[in-house]
């Protein structure tokens, strides 16, 4: 019936042939025979009897001082706490935990994942635990909507969330009032969703971050259409998204827009960060988009408008130190690039900075930007501007090539209006 317990309380669970699945079915579950008790080189499926069903993993299928939930009553949740996941062993080829579902009433099923690894703190009472329950077989995580409230790790496999939408929160369950420590770290974590991403923690991939976001419509979202377009991707002040490791990369694909308040970051040699959004892609004040080692490139491709915010920054190659109270750019790596592509307009109000080439290119005009002319009035009534609506190109920040022969080229088929600061230094080619 609903909520049935399936419980494990000695011995294993193990295939006899090689290659063999095994599939685990209740409304709950409770291992609780000791570490690595489920075996076996197939699949491992874990999901609940019932549809209407939302699951609970890691820390927060426990209570605050330790106990798991799935000692307590019944409540249509699935209760998978760290001893549940130590009892994994790591010989499968793929783990899948959860389901999708929505129901009549157009309301879906949700997973929540605390901390999910080794040697795991009960961090509302601070008391160490020894047992290994990070992640460790390429796993998926399936409901429709995930949330992650604790420290996620899988650091020798891939993690993929598969979601209408997902959200990763700067703060975990368990210490609401604490610092920020709540996010996903793997050597790839995947996520495929069709609505949204929101992120306030951390997304790192010692190897790989792969976002894509296909069908947003603002149906079901967490967070409501900005302007009236559905927002795909929307990362806060203080959050990240990082690839660790030389040649690693961070791919970021949405059907909608894209606004970066924090920072995604590439630190390897030779890694690489594209961020493609089919609408509008903006980093807002306070957003960073870097990688400050040799060979790092880093694109942004919008289907519409790309902004760069004033005190939002793309930076390649390079750093900013203060030098009496003036941030000054210093050159970190070699042939680092920014590519800046948008279908139409392309406005900089922050800083790009690159330690090789900086390519910004626009389409035609798709806005009326009427109101931001007509308002240089208010500084110079005869400023020439005034009565302009279009652009292809808005430089009101700073472009920074540091290297020299570095290429820095503005291409667009409508107006390139330059109000900013363009600073080639050594020998550079600056191409308007």
């Amino acid at each position: 019936g609903q909520d049935a317990l399936l419980t494990l309380a000695s011995g294993k669970v193990q295939t006899r042939a090689a290659g063999q699945d095994i599939t685990l079915r209740a409304d709950d579950f409770d291992f609780t025979s000791g570490e690595n008790q489920i075996t076996g080189s197939g699949a491992l499926v874990i999901w609940s009897t019932h549809d209407a069903i939302d699951y609970r993993i890691g820390s927060v299928a426990e209570t605050a001082a330790g106990t798991d939930r799935s000692l307590e009553a019944r409540d249509g949740t699935v209760q998978l706490g760290v001893r549940d996941l130590a009892a994994i062993g790591d010989d499968f080829l793929a783990v899948r935990i959860g389901h999708r579902f929505v129901g009549a009433d157009n309301v879906g099923n949700r997973m929540v994942l605390g901390d999910i690894a080794d040697d795991p703190v009960i961090k509302a009472v601070s008391v160490p635990r020894t047992f290994k329950a990070a992640l460790r077989n390429p796993t998926e995580f399936l409901a429709d909507t995930i949330v992650v409230q604790g420290d996620v790790q899988a650091p020798q496999d891939v993690i993929t969330f598969s979601a209408h939408q997902a959200e990763v929160q700067a703060k975990n369950l368990h210490v609401p009032l604490g610092l920020d420590d709540s996010g996903v770290f793997a050597r790839e974590v995947v996520f495929r969703l069709d609505e949204q991403l929101l992120n306030g923690g951390w997304i790192v991939g010692a190897d790989l971050v792969d976002i894509k976001v296909s069908g947003s419509g603002g149906v079901r979202a967490l967070l409501a259409p900005v302007d009236g377009e559905p927002v795909s991707v929307r990362s806060y002040v203080g959050s990240r998204i990082e690839a660790l490791n030389t040649a690693g990369r961070i791919e970021i694909d949405t059907n909608q827009s894209i606004q970066i308040a924090g920072t995604v970051e590439v630190f390897g040699v030779g890694a690489r960060a594209d961020i493609r959004s089919a609408g509008r892609l903006t980093v807002l004040e306070g957003g960073l988009v870097a990688g400050r080692n040799d060979g790092n490139v880093l694109t942004l491709s919008a289907g519409t408008v790309l902004a760069v915010n004033p005190g939002g920054a793309v930076t390649a190659g390079a750093r900013f130190d203060d030098v009496d109270g003036t941030p000054v750019a210093v050159q970190t790596g070699v042939d680092a690039d920014a590519i800046l592509n948008s279908a139409h307009e392309l406005f900089i109000g922050g800083t790009v900075t690159t330690s090789a080439a900086m390519l910004l290119h626009s389409g035609l005009p798709l806005l009326d930007h009427a109101d931001y002319f007509d308002a240089l009035a208010l500084v110079d009534a005869d400023h020439p501007l005034i009565g302009h609506s279009r652009y292809g190109i808005l430089l009101t920040g700073t472009l920074t090539t540091l290297a020299a022969n570095a290429e820095l080229k503005l291409a667009s088929p409508a107006d390139v209006i330059i109000r900013g600061n363009i600073k080639v230094f050594e020998i550079g080619r600056a191409h308007v």
